[in-house]
């Protein structure tokens, strides 16, 4: 992590964990490797040839080697793109009290809490 990174995540008002394992974001029109994730939000590599923030209604978390599957909805995105594949920022909207405790359980057994 490079200075610049701890200064940005510094700021977060929830902390991001990283992603044990092979878990992946999607929507209707592009998907990426999730680099890290909180309650609030998450953020993905992609190839996505489009630079631009678009932001879809939902986005499906995938952790393969846990058969762990769940839909959140979302409120904006950000990128930022220097070469590919380019950082998307995904922050979610309204959850569910269902949704909370999945992604709870996600951040619990599936990340490096630290």
């Amino acid at each position: 992590m490079t200075a610049v990174d701890r200064i940005y995540c510094d700021r977060r008002k929830h902390k991001r964990f990283q992603v044990n394992g092979h878990a992946v974001a999607f929507s209707s029109i592009d998907f990426g490797r999730i680099i890290d994730i909180s309650i609030v939000g998450l953020a993905f590599m992609s190839d996505f040839e489009d630079g631009s923030a678009y932001t879809p209604n939902f986005l499906d978390i995938v952790h393969s080697d846990n058969d762990f599957c769940m839909k959140v909805p979302v409120k904006r995105t950000s990128v930022s793109k220097i070469l590919l594949p380019c950082r998307r920022s995904v922050q979610f909207g309204t959850l569910s009290s269902s949704q909370a405790e999945h992604l709870n359980f996600f951040i619990s057994n599936f990340t490096a809490r630290g």
